[in-house]
């Protein structure tokens, strides 16, 4: 049985969050909600997720800073970008800085789930001990 993936939505619009967390229960993810950076790089301390969903633009500690941090904390934890803005520049920055894909607002579900569906993926190909890796190839 493959494990449940979990997903952790840093967003501090409520409705948005709220809409996330409902949306990725639907395709059965285990999510949990984090209102802001602060909030969401206690989370990945607690627990690492498989996936982030990050938000852009918040107060305090904004959505760069924010990947800034977590990737420092979890280098190979996926971080997919979602944003209000069409911003070319930040999402060029948030992509340079480590962010697995950037998702802008309104989101395109089915490239949202798209999205997550390669990062947990990816996740499993590299948790695979090297051996199994590549099945036809002989170490």
């Amino acid at each position: 049985m493959v494990p449940v993936a979990r997903v952790l939505v840093i967003d501090d619009d409520a409705a948005v969050r709220e809409a996330l967390g409902e949306f990725l229960s639907t395709k059965g993810y285990a999510t949990r909600l984090a209102v802001d950076g602060v909030g969401g790089m206690a989370a990945v301390m607690e627990d690492t997720p498989d996936v982030v969903l990050l938000d852009v633009e918040m107060p305090g500690l904004n959505g760069v800073a924010a990947l800034n941090a977590i990737r420092a904390m979890a280098p190979d934890l996926k971080v997919i970008m979602v944003s209000g803005t069409t911003d070319t520049d930040l999402s060029k920055r948030a992509l340079a800085a480590g962010a697995f894909d950037y998702v802008t607002k309104p989101i395109d579900f089915a490239y949202l789930t798209q999205s997550l569906e390669t990062a947990v993926m990816m996740n499993q190909v590299e948790r695979q001990p090297p051996s199994t890796k590549h099945p036809g190839h002989r170490a």
